[in-house]
């Protein structure tokens, strides 16, 4: 004897759910193959099917009141509904989407909708929602853009580049699909006020392979961003987060306070709120480095030069991701008020921009070749302080 699991059979349907003709069809057909559509409905975009008899099978879709959600029938009909449809012989089966998915086997039973120009109303309510749907969809996709501020490319390299391309990927698709579901109401909408009857018996086939291979290239995009949060997370957790610099026995790839006064004797200042290290690494940027770093030096000669130094690093796959990320990081700078570009030295690197930050601190954007790095320089010593043009000069000059 069969376990009832072995009954059951997944089929990735051949239209969207928004295709009433075309999913009436197919449904019809496959229970003319044995294959009736189970009470669970669907799942993750699959039909869930019960293995029995073949037989004909007349399924009909009606406007749901509300959407139905991703994993549960919420929108189904109450009671009344149930009880008045299966006096005319039809059979509420589940919810998916939009509608309410009904069938019977009785060829005698009546039509659901019998006047075209009554089911473009239901039709109409649908369309409203969906244009709900167009437009927060357009809001979900305008807030990362809003959020980033034209920084795409230092996003990429900080947050991950699979991450941020199959995120933006599934938001494009999403929108997109909503236009589409939107458009086809109106157009559906339009045919039932001109009179005409839906056809049940579309040829669902013919576009059949198109749709499943966008579906499954949907379903391979967000399996692909679920890994790349897994990857994100993994990262930030188990031997990529922030590493103190006391302990951190590595060489940064540019000058460091103890290389802006060489001589003297190096101590970090322990206030709680920086001296760490972040590394990581990126298709776009094999090697990322968040440096943050408050010291002291005291020279020979007695005087002292102390501060905070805060290097934001990349070593891109090419120079044109690197001069990118700067002009990035430049356009960002630019719209705050309290931006004021300051006159740097001549250096001999292919970039350099000085300005003061929001926190009217001096910051440089260098690059050279495929490096590139921010970096904000204050100084809190009272008796000395180390001028502009000799310490963006070690700077630029780490990275040549």
């Amino acid at each position: 004897m069969h376990k009832k699991e072995a009954r059951r059979s997944y089929r990735l349907p051949p239209c969207p759910e928004y295709d009433i003709e075309g999913m009436e069809s197919w449904l019809s057909d496959m229970a003319a193959d044995g294959l009736h559509l189970s009470r669970d409905g669907f799942f993750a975009g699959f039909a869930i099917f019960e293995k029995g008899e073949p037989c004909v099978t007349r399924y009909r879709l009606d406007a749901a009141p509300k959407k139905a959600g991703f994993l549960a029938d919420n929108a189904g009909p109450d009671a009344d509904n149930v009880s008045l449809s299966a006096s005319y012989g039809w059979e509420y089966v589940t919810a998916y989407g939009q509608f309410l998915f009904y069938r019977t086997s009785d060829p005698n039973a009546p039509e659901l909708h019998t006047d075209p120009q009554v089911q473009a109303i239901s039709i109409n309510q649908i369309r409203r929602r969906e244009r709900g749907s167009v437009a927060a969809n357009i809001l979900w996709l305008l807030w990362p853009l809003i959020f980033l501020k034209g920084a795409w490319i230092v996003a990429m390299m900080d947050i991950g580049t699979w991450f941020v391309l199959s995120a933006f990927a599934l938001l494009f698709w999403s929108c997109a699909s909503a236009v589409a579901r939107a458009v086809h109401f109106r157009r559906l909408r339009h045919r039932l006020l001109r009179g005409e009857t839906l056809d049940h018996h579309k040829k669902w086939r013919r576009r059949a392979a198109r749709h499943r291979i966008a579906s499954l290239l949907a379903v391979v995009c967000s399996v692909a961003w679920i890994i790349a949060l897994l990857c994100l997370w993994v990262q930030n957790t188990e031997g990529a987060g922030e590493i103190p610099l006391e302990t951190y026995t590595g060489n940064p790839p540019f000058a460091t306070i103890a290389d802006l006064a060489p001589g003297g004797t190096y101590k970090l200042d322990d206030f709680g709120l920086s001296n760490t290290v972040e590394i990581r690494s990126d298709w776009l940027a094999p090697t990322v480095i968040h440096w943050a770093e408050i010291a002291t030096v005291a020279l020979p000669d007695g005087k002292t030069v102390s501060g905070g130094l805060y290097v934001d690093y990349y070593e891109t796959v090419s120079s044109w991701a690197a001069r990118e990320a700067a002009r990035e990081y430049l356009h960002v700078a630019r719209r705050s008020r309290n931006y004021e570009e300051l006159e740097l030295p001549a250096l001999d690197i292919e970039y350099a921009v000085g300005y003061y930050d929001s926190l009217q601190s001096p910051t440089l954007l260098l690059q050279s070749g495929n490096r590139f790095m921010k970096v904000t320089f204050y100084q809190t010593s009272t008796n000395y302080q180390i001028s502009l043009a000799d310490w963006a000069s070690i700077m630029a000059a780490s990275i040549r």
